[in-house]
Protein backbone atom coordinates (compact mmCIF):
# COMPACT_ATOMS: atom_id res chain seq x y z
CA UNK A 1 0.00 0.00 0.00
CA UNK A 2 1.11 3.46 -0.85
CA UNK A 3 3.99 2.54 -3.37
CA UNK A 4 4.53 5.29 -5.81
CA UNK A 5 5.79 3.23 -9.19
CA UNK A 6 8.29 4.95 -11.56
CA UNK A 7 8.40 4.66 -15.20
CA UNK A 8 11.63 2.22 -15.68
CA UNK A 9 13.99 3.69 -18.39
CA UNK A 10 14.09 6.96 -17.06
CA UNK A 11 16.58 9.84 -16.84
CA UNK A 12 15.44 11.25 -14.23
CA UNK A 13 12.13 10.96 -11.82
CA UNK A 14 11.52 14.90 -11.25
CA UNK A 15 12.63 18.02 -12.87
CA UNK A 16 12.29 20.93 -11.06
CA UNK A 17 11.67 24.62 -12.26
CA UNK A 18 12.34 27.25 -10.96
CA UNK A 19 13.97 29.91 -8.72
CA UNK A 20 17.44 29.32 -7.53
CA UNK A 21 19.13 31.80 -5.24
CA UNK A 22 20.40 32.18 -2.44
CA UNK A 23 18.62 33.14 0.49
CA UNK A 24 20.34 34.99 3.19
CA UNK A 25 18.77 34.74 6.74
CA UNK A 26 19.81 37.44 9.44
CA UNK A 27 20.61 35.18 12.83
CA UNK A 28 19.11 38.16 14.64
CA UNK A 29 15.39 36.94 14.95
CA UNK A 30 13.31 39.74 15.36
CA UNK A 31 15.79 42.51 14.69
CA UNK A 32 15.66 45.30 11.70
CA UNK A 33 17.40 44.53 8.80
CA UNK A 34 19.45 47.74 10.11
CA UNK A 35 20.24 46.06 13.13
CA UNK A 36 21.17 42.78 12.06
CA UNK A 37 24.73 41.83 11.96
CA UNK A 38 25.03 38.62 10.51
CA UNK A 39 23.63 36.27 8.26
CA UNK A 40 23.41 32.69 7.49
CA UNK A 41 23.48 31.40 3.40
CA UNK A 42 21.40 29.02 2.18
CA UNK A 43 20.40 27.70 -1.39
CA UNK A 44 16.78 29.17 -1.98
CA UNK A 45 13.73 28.97 -4.03
CA UNK A 46 10.97 26.23 -3.29
CA UNK A 47 11.74 24.45 -6.67
CA UNK A 48 15.50 24.27 -5.87
CA UNK A 49 14.30 23.19 -2.46
CA UNK A 50 12.54 20.62 -3.70
CA UNK A 51 15.05 19.24 -5.97
CA UNK A 52 17.49 19.09 -3.48
CA UNK A 53 15.38 17.36 -1.14
CA UNK A 54 13.94 14.66 -3.00
CA UNK A 55 17.74 14.12 -4.67
CA UNK A 56 18.65 13.94 -0.53
CA UNK A 57 15.48 11.58 -0.17
CA UNK A 58 16.62 9.04 -3.35
CA UNK A 59 14.72 9.90 -6.07
CA UNK A 60 16.44 10.98 -9.31
CA UNK A 61 16.04 14.80 -9.71
CA UNK A 62 16.84 17.26 -11.78
CA UNK A 63 16.95 21.11 -11.58
CA UNK A 64 16.25 23.68 -14.56
CA UNK A 65 17.17 27.25 -14.24
CA UNK A 66 20.13 29.66 -14.53
CA UNK A 67 22.68 31.10 -12.49
CA UNK A 68 25.77 33.51 -13.17
CA UNK A 69 29.31 32.27 -13.40
CA UNK A 70 29.70 33.51 -9.76
CA UNK A 71 30.68 32.83 -6.33
CA UNK A 72 27.00 32.45 -5.40
CA UNK A 73 25.74 30.68 -8.46
CA UNK A 74 29.10 27.83 -8.15
CA UNK A 75 27.44 27.59 -4.08
CA UNK A 76 24.14 26.33 -5.62
CA UNK A 77 25.10 24.24 -8.18
CA UNK A 78 27.71 22.94 -5.71
CA UNK A 79 25.17 22.38 -3.17
CA UNK A 80 22.65 20.88 -5.39
CA UNK A 81 25.45 18.07 -7.00
CA UNK A 82 26.66 17.43 -3.08
CA UNK A 83 22.75 16.14 -2.86
CA UNK A 84 22.70 14.19 -6.04
CA UNK A 85 20.50 16.40 -7.68
CA UNK A 86 21.51 16.56 -11.65
CA UNK A 87 22.21 20.04 -12.39
CA UNK A 88 22.85 19.73 -15.86
CA UNK A 89 20.26 21.62 -16.64
CA UNK A 90 21.03 24.91 -15.25
CA UNK A 91 22.54 27.46 -17.40
CA UNK A 92 25.29 29.57 -16.83
CA UNK A 93 24.14 32.98 -18.13
CA UNK A 94 26.68 36.08 -18.47
CA UNK A 95 23.87 38.03 -18.69
CA UNK A 96 21.71 36.94 -15.53
CA UNK A 97 22.40 38.09 -11.65
CA UNK A 98 22.56 35.10 -9.33
CA UNK A 99 19.51 35.54 -7.44
CA UNK A 100 20.11 36.61 -3.45
CA UNK A 101 17.85 37.87 -0.89
CA UNK A 102 17.97 39.28 2.42
CA UNK A 103 15.45 37.78 4.82
CA UNK A 104 15.00 38.73 8.39
CA UNK A 105 13.01 36.08 10.49
CA UNK A 106 10.02 37.62 12.67
CA UNK A 107 10.23 41.57 11.33
CA UNK A 108 7.85 43.93 12.38
CA UNK A 109 4.68 44.26 9.93
CA UNK A 110 6.23 48.05 9.25
CA UNK A 111 9.28 46.33 7.86
CA UNK A 112 7.89 44.32 5.63
CA UNK A 113 5.67 47.34 4.33
CA UNK A 114 8.51 49.63 3.80
CA UNK A 115 9.95 46.45 1.50
CA UNK A 116 6.63 46.12 -0.64
CA UNK A 117 6.66 50.00 -1.19
CA UNK A 118 10.57 49.43 -2.39
CA UNK A 119 9.79 46.61 -4.73
CA UNK A 120 6.90 47.59 -5.99
CA UNK A 121 8.31 50.96 -7.23
CA UNK A 122 11.26 48.71 -8.91
CA UNK A 123 10.60 47.96 -12.08
CA UNK A 124 12.20 44.48 -12.14
CA UNK A 125 10.12 43.23 -9.22
CA UNK A 126 7.04 41.58 -10.53
CA UNK A 127 5.33 40.13 -7.18
CA UNK A 128 6.40 38.51 -3.98
CA UNK A 129 7.79 35.60 -2.35
CA UNK A 130 6.17 34.73 0.86
CA UNK A 131 8.18 32.52 2.87
CA UNK A 132 8.73 30.42 5.98
CA UNK A 133 7.86 33.40 8.29
CA UNK A 134 4.50 34.44 7.85
CA UNK A 135 3.58 30.47 9.03
CA UNK A 136 5.97 29.74 12.03
CA UNK A 137 4.06 31.29 14.80
CA UNK A 138 0.47 29.54 13.63
CA UNK A 139 2.33 25.96 12.96
CA UNK A 140 4.26 26.61 16.22
CA UNK A 141 0.97 26.64 17.80
CA UNK A 142 -0.32 24.01 16.14
CA UNK A 143 2.57 21.33 16.55
CA UNK A 144 2.28 22.40 20.55
CA UNK A 145 -1.34 21.95 20.57
CA UNK A 146 -2.32 25.24 21.20
CA UNK A 147 -4.25 25.42 18.01
CA UNK A 148 -6.79 22.91 16.06
CA UNK A 149 -6.76 22.70 12.19
CA UNK A 150 -9.29 24.92 11.56
CA UNK A 151 -7.43 27.54 13.83
CA UNK A 152 -4.35 26.71 11.83
CA UNK A 153 -6.26 27.34 8.83
CA UNK A 154 -7.68 30.86 9.66
CA UNK A 155 -4.75 32.20 11.47
CA UNK A 156 -2.38 31.57 7.95
CA UNK A 157 -5.41 32.89 6.14
CA UNK A 158 -5.68 36.06 7.90
CA UNK A 159 -1.74 36.47 7.59
CA UNK A 160 -1.69 35.77 3.91
CA UNK A 161 -4.66 38.24 3.49
CA UNK A 162 -2.70 40.93 5.34
CA UNK A 163 0.56 40.33 2.75
CA UNK A 164 -1.23 40.62 -0.15
CA UNK A 165 -3.30 43.72 0.84
CA UNK A 166 0.18 45.34 2.16
CA UNK A 167 1.23 44.51 -1.63
CA UNK A 168 -1.50 45.92 -3.61
CA UNK A 169 -1.81 48.78 -1.36
CA UNK A 170 2.18 49.11 -2.02
CA UNK A 171 1.49 48.82 -5.98
CA UNK A 172 -1.07 51.32 -5.71
CA UNK A 173 1.14 54.16 -3.79
CA UNK A 174 -1.63 53.82 -1.00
Amino acid sequence: MGQTRFATGRHVDLICLGRLGVDLYAQQVGARLEDVSSFAKYLGGSSANIAFGTARLGLRSAMLSRVRDDHMGRFLVESLQREGCDTSAIKVDPERLTAMVLLGLNAPASELAEGFAQAAASTTCRGFAVGRTIFHEPSRAWFNGELDDAGLVAQVRQRFSQLIEAWRSARHGR
